[in-house]
């Protein structure tokens, strides 16, 4: 075996020691936070012995592979690190559920407090909700500081085969009437007619770290929940 097929298979071997570093560090900071107090350091040490003997077999195995080279080794393991790091960036990138931005930066209104879980129109406080047939607003999730980040309503509409594709238009206000409210956009579920039997639609909404608003779509019943794209139609 040359020096080059010796330093694929070391990588190989040293991303999968990588990837239980990973692992077992995460396991040592959650074993530590859960304590609720500071380790020693002989808690420390006995923990990261405890731990370690998979990783320096992943050592050992690349060192062994690349014909105890220590050169060969380095370079194995910096390239199965790398390699593994671009994988896992990849992996979570590509992986995450589809959102459609809604707003850039959303107005949270701070609160102390509030218990209108059940809201009675016109609110408090602002939300984020949709149109209904009537023209009403039907209010999802409260726009302000003390909320969890994130809401939904059970089931917004049917979707399936036979049945009109509905027009989601969002508003964020507190007024009784949807079209007093601001509007965020109106918006239908792109390849519709891939859904081949029929579905509750949820509508699940979020503001993240930065206050970006987001809205996911969901097609829902007893064994599946399953994202869906929606394509903006009007701002």
């Amino acid at each position: 075996m040359n020096n080059a097929a010796r330093i694929i298979v070391g990588a190989i071997i040293s991303g999968v020691g990588f990837i239980y570093a990973l692992f077992a560090t995460f396991m040592l900071l959650w074993g530590w936070s859960d304590s609720g107090r500071p380790w020693s350091a002989g808690e420390w040490t006995f923990a990261i012995i405890l731990w370690s003997p998979p990783f320096l077999f992943s050592l050992w195995l690349v060192y062994r592979c690349v014909g105890s080279s220590l050169k060969l080794t380095v370079l194995a393991e910096l390239a199965g690190i790398v390699g593994c790091s671009l994988w896992l960036v990849a992996y979570f990138y590509f992986g995450r559920e589809p959102q459609t931005l809604l707003e850039q930066q959303t107005p949270l209104v701070a609160v102390t407090n509030r218990f209108d879980r059940v809201p009675n129109l016109p609110l408090r406080y602002p939300a984020v909700g949709t149109e209904m047939p009537d023209g009403k607003f039907d209010p999802i999730m409260f726009i302000t500081t003390i909320d969890s980040g994130n809401g939904y309503k059970d089931a917004f509409s049917t979707i399936g085969p036979k049945l009109k594709p509905p027009r989601i238009k969002i508003f964020r206000g507190t007024n009784d009437i949807a079209a007093e409210n601001y509007f965020l956009g109106e918006f239908e579920i792109a390849d519709y007619g891939k859904i081949k039997q029929p579905r509750e639609l949820r509508l699940f909404f979020s503001v993240d770290e930065k206050k970006r608003l987001f809205v996911q779509a969901r097609a829902v019943d007893k064994t599946h929940n399953d994202v869906l794209k929606l394509k903006r139609l009007s701002k």
